[in-house]
């Protein structure tokens, strides 16, 4: 089934997640207490310039968008996706936004605000950015001492534990 027509089958409130890490669980979120079915799009953070530098983030807050991160999510809001999700009249609700309270989610997210649906020909409507909703349970998972280290570091240092991650 093509996404668009899944997600045009289901009916309730939209979610927009961005998060840290997308295999966040949102089983557990009760997010709106509605007996519809919700839909949930879940967006994970641009490139950081920690990513870049192969560098371990975790839960710090430490690194920001890359050039290249700012570029995906610019790139992103722009994105036919959002035509191929929204309805048969080219619409698309989304009714609240979370988003984790991390720099780099919430960076991506206002690059999105600014430029969503520009050149999708997507009627958006989605609330303003002061309304988004920062969820501690959407940060990263924390790494504790492999948070600012390197990958490669820690592939020689610590061979195991690195393959088991």
């Amino acid at each position: 089934m093509r996404h668009s027509a899944f997600f045009r089958c289901l009916f309730g409130p939209v979610y927009f997640i961005l998060c840290a890490h997308p295999t966040v669980s949102l089983s557990s979120m009760n997010l709106s207490g509605a007996t519809t079915v919700d839909r949930y799009l879940l967006q994970r953070h641009g490139q950081t310039d920690a990513n870049a530098a192969g560098i371990i983030q975790g839960s710090s807050d430490f690194s920001r968008l890359s050039p290249t991160g700012c570029a995906q999510a610019a790139a992103l809001s722009r994105s036919p996706v959002w035509k191929a999700i929204s309805d048969d009249a080219g619409s698309l609700r989304i009714d609240r936004v979370f988003v984790s309270p991390l720099a780099r989610a919430r960076d991506t997210l206002d690059i999105l605000l600014d430029g969503w649906g520009e050149a999708t020909a997507t009627r958006l409507s989605c609330p303003e950015r002061g309304d988004a909703v920062a969820l501690p349970s959407l940060r990263e998972i924390d790494l504790y001492g492999w948070e600012g280290r390197s990958k490669t570091d820690l592939r020689r240092d610590e061979p195991v534990a690195f393959d088991a991650w």
